[in-house]
This record gives C-alpha cells, structure tokens and sequence, in this order.
C-alpha cells in the first residue's frame, strides 16, 4: 500500500463500485491489492473497512480495476466490442493495451 521510499503519495480518493452480474455481487476498485503490515493512509484503511464488510456479505472483491482499461479490452476483443467499432479503433486500443503507444 503506501510506502515512504520514492513512491507515489497516499491516495486521496479511492473508488468503489458494487456490480450485480452473472458472477454475482461483485465489488470493483481502484485500490491496490492490499499487503499484510504495509502501512495505510486514512483513505486507505476507510475503504479496507468497506471492503471487508462487503466480502463478508460475500461479495466477491475485485482489486487494481481500471474502467479505461477495460474498455481498451472490449474495444480490442471481437467478442466484446471490437466487431462494433473501426478497425482504426480496434488497432488503435490493442496498441495502448500493448505497451506500444
């Protein structure tokens, strides 16, 4: 989580977002997977209470999501959204998945 060695600061603002789907009840976040005695900002331990709470109602916990990202799969995926868009688009979203842009 946060550390004091050159990394990023602490965030200030995390996201939540609790999805009904196929899987079940599922709990989205912006968060990074959490590590044992890693030290917490405020923000941090707020929502690691949450989530707790909502993995005891057994909501499965979905750690480091990217909604940009995610797009960037469907856009690229012919079974998600990659026959419905250009293949300019299509090439252009498996560059930026790819490291290459």
């Amino acid at each position: 989580m946060s550390s004091t060695h050159g990394a990023a600061p602490p965030p200030t603002t995390l996201h939540i977002t609790l999805v009904q789907s196929a899987q079940g009840l599922l709990a989205y976040t912006n968060m990074q997977q959490p590590q044992r005695g890693a030290p917490c900002s405020p923000v941090e331990s707020a929502a690691l209470g949450m989530l707790n709470l909502a993995r005891g109602s057994g909501l499965q916990v979905v750690y480091d999501y990217n909604p940009a990202f995610e797009l960037l799969k469907d856009l690229s995926d012919p079974e998600g959204l990659g026959w419905q868009s250009t293949p300019e688009i299509r090439q252009r979203a498996v560059a930026v998945r790819s490291g290459q842009e």
